[in-house]
């Protein structure tokens, strides 16, 4: 088995999560590599498994996403999406290039409303 850590239960989570008919994709972010790091991360398991508990507060899904998006922008010590999305800005900006703002990570409101409609298929 290619990805022994994922259940069918987390598929349909991270099919959601990745984009799919009724929710957006993370642009340039595949599916492949997320599954890759979903295979290897607990943190990320864990927080897919939230999403089976319907008992389950709306500010834990929303965390727990978050730090998820975050993972998948390959963050280490940015806890905050918009700090990411403006360290990464910078970091584009300062090569005199132009920034294509859509490879840059979600907002954090953006992030929010993305959760909430990942929730509502999952």
């Amino acid at each position: 088995m290619k990805y022994p850590n994922i259940t069918k239960n987390h598929l349909f989570c991270i099919h959601s999560f990745t984009g799919c008919d009724t929710t957006s994709a993370f642009y340039n972010k595949r599916k492949n590599n997320f599954i890759r790091i979903f295979n290897n991360d607990q943190k990320l398991r864990a927080a897919a498994e939230t999403f089976m508990v319907e008992e389950q507060s709306e500010e834990v899904h929303l965390n727990e996403s978050i730090n998820c998006i975050l993972t998948i922008y390959g963050a280490k010590t940015v806890k905050n999406l918009n700090e990411l999305r403006y360290k990464r800005f910078i970091a584009l900006a300062s090569k005199n290039k132009s920034v294509q703002l859509s490879s840059l990570p979600p907002t954090e409101d953006a992030a929010k409303q993305h959760i909430k409609r990942v929730y509502l298929q999952v």
